[in-house]
């Protein structure tokens, strides 16, 4: 949990291809019901190190949700990240 009592997804992703990623995003939704039809929150985060990712790199993100009280309220979730590729 963070300091604002907020529920907090943290973790890595990797860049697998042979090109810088740049503005890398995570877009986490958290769903209420398991088959995904009612979303209770979206929480988005960028990579520690700015939002670039070198080939073959792994980043840390955090993404918070602030209209949560606890990762329990969470039955399903699904993400997506983007980056632009040059």
């Amino acid at each position: 949990m963070t300091s604002y009592d907020c529920p907090q997804f943290s973790g890595y992703i990797k860049n697998v291809g042979n090109g810088v990623g740049y503005n890398c995003m995570i877009e986490i939704r958290a769903f209420s019901d398991s088959g995904k039809t009612t979303i209770i929150d979206t929480a988005s985060g960028f990579p520690g190190n700015l939002g670039n990712i070198d080939p073959g790199q792994r980043a840390f993100f955090e993404a918070i949700f602030f209209d949560l009280d606890s990762l329990n309220q969470i039955i399903a979730y699904d993400y997506k990240i983007t980056w632009l590729d040059r």
